[in-house]
């Protein structure tokens, strides 16, 4: 699958981020979606572990350190298959 960025803020952004690590924007692009998917899997696993400790909304917050979304309150009351916990 080939990916084209058209939107020049976007660009420049790799390019800047490209310039600061010393990795090819490509390269930069890659560690920052990572790191931000391993970020958003720990977070849904800590709304999993406090929701089966019965923590409130406000608690969870609290940890992520940010409002929830619907998608955290959806993670947080039903399983990967769409089920109440």
């Amino acid at each position: 699958m080939s990916l084209t960025i058209t939107n020049e803020e976007t660009c420049r952004l790799a390019r800047e981020l490209a310039s600061l690590t010393g990795v090819s924007p490509e390269k930069a692009i890659t560690a920052e979606l990572r790191s931000a998917i391993e970020r958003e899997q720990a977070i849904e696993a800590k709304i999993r572990e406090m929701s089966r400790a019965g923590s409130g909304f406000e608690e969870i917050e609290a940890v992520i350190k940010r409002p929830m979304t619907q998608r955290d309150i959806d993670h947080w009351m039903y399983d990967e298959n769409g089920l109440p916990y």
